[in-house]
């Protein structure tokens, strides 16, 4: 488990990782990821491999730690960061392959785990900012689908096709919100036949659980 608090300065902006004993029955911190951000850490995630840890912040730039040894295994900075604003949200495809990050300047970048940079250098532009992103669980190669959550409430799916490095154009999801998404996650398994189900919430205290087809 990961934690992080509100922080306005470097010292204060860092993670810790925690493991649960069950002898103790108590939690244990097992290291501090320090030197990562200088501002709120606004949030994590680990690979579906449980290799890594993906961090977004308030200051603009994002953090993959190695949890073999708890280094930083790639990072931003402001002058190399696509995102020009507070990032708001990320996410892993199920392979660990490309992770997402969406944003307040309206940007979705996809990124190259491997490469350590983004797959396209032309970031997906959306008409409002950005609070919540997740990748569909099953995509090909040639066509990787992504749902994202924005501030005005409204829900859209994606497609980024690496071959050609162009993104489609955007689908509007029929039950939004009538206030900021804040989180989407999809069902891991079962997926029924060709749908699997999506779960949101947002700042209009609703939740819902929507059928997506893949």
């Amino acid at each position: 488990m990961s934690t992080a608090c509100k922080a306005t300065q470097a010292e204060h902006a860092n993670i810790l990782i925690w493991e649960y004993d069950c002898d103790t029955k108590s939690w244990l911190r097992v290291a501090s990821l320090d030197c990562g951000h200088t501002l709120t850490v606004i949030q994590m995630a680990f690979s579906p491999d449980d290799k890594y840890l993906l961090s977004v912040s308030r200051d603009r730039t994002l953090c993959v730690w190695d949890m073999s040894d708890f280094s930083i295994y790639f990072k931003t900075d402001k002058k190399t960061s696509v995102h020009q604003r507070i990032i708001w949200a990320c996410d892993w495809s199920l392979d660990s392959t490309y992770f997402v990050t969406v944003g307040r300047d309206k940007k979705c970048v996809l990124w190259s785990l491997g490469d350590k940079k983004p797959v396209c250098m032309q970031p997906l532009v959306l008409p409002n900012a950005g609070t919540a992103v997740a990748f569909m669980p099953l995509f090909k190669e040639d066509n990787i689908p992504i749902v994202i959550g924005m501030d005005n409430g409204q829900i859209v799916l994606v497609y980024f096709c690496p071959l050609q490095g162009k993104w489609s154009e955007l689908y509007g999801v029929r039950q939004g919100h009538h206030r900021t998404v804040k989180r989407l996650r999809f069902q891991p398994q079962p997926q029924f036949g060709n749908e699997t189900l999506l779960a949101t919430c947002g700042t209009d205290h609703l939740v819902q659980l929507l059928r997506i087809k893949l």
